[in-house]
């Protein structure tokens, strides 16, 4: 188990360093500068693998949660939500303070929506009904559940053809990844990953999607593509959705890829892993911080010499983990306690009990 467990650990960490670079590229305009900009060319190649960590990001929680040993736990739903409320509190204090003339209105749709925390959101609807999803992926007939997974992935589709980012969007696209992580756990015997030699066509196939995904977005910058600069920025938001089907098929892949490697156990990892969330929730606000004392003049980053720009993106990275192991320090000696004492109170409450009750009921089934 410690060597399964700090496979999983150091996966979670190599995914979560990927999100802060793509988002310190994107919020800074780089992917959108024109096609003379100095750092085009070393910035493109970041595009690909982030979208498939991300992905990778949803096929882990959907692999574990679609687990029939893996027990549900309104404590655990209780906790998470307490954690995600006070790193909201404390972000949107900070951005506050960084942007006190602009409506909160602005950055919160900006920032906690569109950002990188919409990942949360539907993750604990997630939290809350995977046992009903599971109950219907192991018990439904395959036709209904092929229906079902199909459905959604028609929507997922659609969502990436619009490129409309909507909360109910960001469901649809949690919904599909589970129900096919779901698919793939009941039939066991899905030959891409039983297959002889299936790990060199999982590495085959992952390999092309993120260098297809890669070469498209250089081609929509070359300088001399017969694109305008608005079509050509229109096409790469198609591109570069966040309801990605390159992203959707690399990420699946890369965590199956990296899922059978074996790592010894090591501590350390263990350690680092679990202020991986405070990364991937705090980023932007050190990236706001940043914009706030005018960093290394960060609107023309495109434009910088690039051992000037990959320094200051190495500047950054350092700020989110220190800032990221700041407060896990924080919130674990102080908050949580407090926190704490209100969830048990919770747990025992009528409410708590009953849906225990439900999902034990259904656990049996």
């Amino acid at each position: 188990m410690q060597n399964k467990s700090t496979n999983f650990e150091l996966l979670r960490i190599i995914l979560t360093l990927f999100i802060p670079v793509y988002h310190w590229l994107l919020y800074n305009g780089i992917f959108y500068a024109d096609n003379s900009a100095n750092n085009i060319y070393s910035i493109i190649p970041f595009t690909g693998i982030p979208f498939s960590c991300l992905f990778a990001f949803i096929t882990m929680s959907a692999y574990f949660l679609t687990q029939k040993k893996y027990h549900w736990n309104i404590k655990k739903v209780y906790s998470f939500i307490a954690l995600t409320l006070s790193l909201w509190l404390f972000k949107t204090i900070v951005i506050h303070s960084c942007f006190p003339g602009e409506k909160m209105n602005y950055y919160v749709d900006t920032f906690f929506l569109k950002g990188a925390w919409w990942y949360v959101y539907p993750y604990i609807l997630l939290m809350i009904f995977y046992p009903l999803l599971n109950h219907f992926i192991y018990t439904s007939s395959s036709k209904k559940l092929y229906l079902a997974t199909s459905i959604c992935g028609v929507l997922f589709l659609i969502a990436g053809i619009t490129n409309k980012t909507i909360f109910i969007n960001d469901c649809i696209m949690f919904l599909f990844m589970y129900l096919l992580i779901g698919c793939i756990q009941r039939n066991s015997e899905c030959p891409i990953f039983h297959m002889k030699h299936a790990k060199k066509l999982q590495i085959g196939i992952y390999i092309f999607f993120v260098v297809l995904l890669t070469m498209l977005s250089i081609y929509l910058k070359l300088p001399n593509n017969g694109i305008g600069l608005e079509l050509e920025n229109m096409i790469y938001q198609r591109l570069h959705t966040r309801y990605n089907l390159f992203g959707l098929i690399s990420g699946i892949l890369l965590f199956y890829i990296a899922k059978d490697i074996k790592v010894p156990y090591i501590p350390s990892i263990h350690r680092v892993s679990k202020m991986t969330l405070f990364i991937f929730l705090l980023h932007e606000t050190v990236m706001c911080i940043f914009w706030t004392f005018e960093i290394k003049s960060c609107e023309f980053l495109a434009y910088l010499p690039t051992a000037e720009f990959f320094g200051l993106l190495l500047i950054y990275m350092i700020f989110c983990i220190l800032g990221a192991a700041m407060m896990y320090k924080v919130y674990y000696t102080w908050i949580d306690p407090l926190w704490n004492k209100l969830i048990d109170r919770l747990c025992q409450t009528n409410f708590s009990k009953k849906l225990e009750t439900i999902y034990e009921k259904l656990e049996e089934k």
